[in-house]
């Protein structure tokens, strides 16, 4: 993570349409960390750029990320995060981004079913999933036939 952040700081100065790149891997790796505050301060920075500099390519992502570390900050943060992976569920179709619209859909999909929603869950999730062709080996194909399984019991 230091490593990371001397690599933020270095992009800063140099280009500022690739330090969303690393803002939102960095904000990746301190999510994975248990870092949630952090992460979300890069994220909001992320969004920043994203807005300033009118390069939306990784917005999606970044609001699921932001869902994913309100979650695990507080459970009272579940209107909010539900709002940020139907944000980024919409950003990214609109992209025709699949690969960010499986992962919101799956994060979708994990917050509906834990709000006793299986069947709704199972909807967004079939919704993205149904549009693979291929790659199904991929992890985030694999994870989300996981899930999809899993909300059939």
């Amino acid at each position: 993570l230091a490593e990371m952040q001397e690599s933020v700081d270095a992009v800063r100065t140099l280009m500022n349409g690739i330090l969303i790149i690393f803002l939102e891997t960095q904000a990746d790796g301190l999510r994975r960390a248990g870092r949630f505050e952090e992460a979300l301060g890069a994220i909001r920075e992320a969004l920043a750029l994203v807005e300033r500099l009118d390069d939306h390519h990784v917005e999606a992502e970044l609001y699921r990320l932001q869902g994913e570390c309100l979650l695990s900050l507080s459970a009272a943060s579940t209107a909010e995060a539900e709002s940020s992976f139907q944000r980024a569920l919409v950003i990214s179709r609109k992209q025709h981004a699949l690969l960010p619209e499986l992962r919101a859909s799956v994060a979708m999909a994990k917050l509906l079913s834990s709000m006793g929603q299986p069947g709704e869950a199972r909807r967004v999730l079939a919704k993205t999933y149904s549009l693979f062709t291929e790659g199904f080996a991929l992890p985030d194909l694999r994870d989300a036939q996981q899930l999809f399984t899993s909300l059939d019991r």
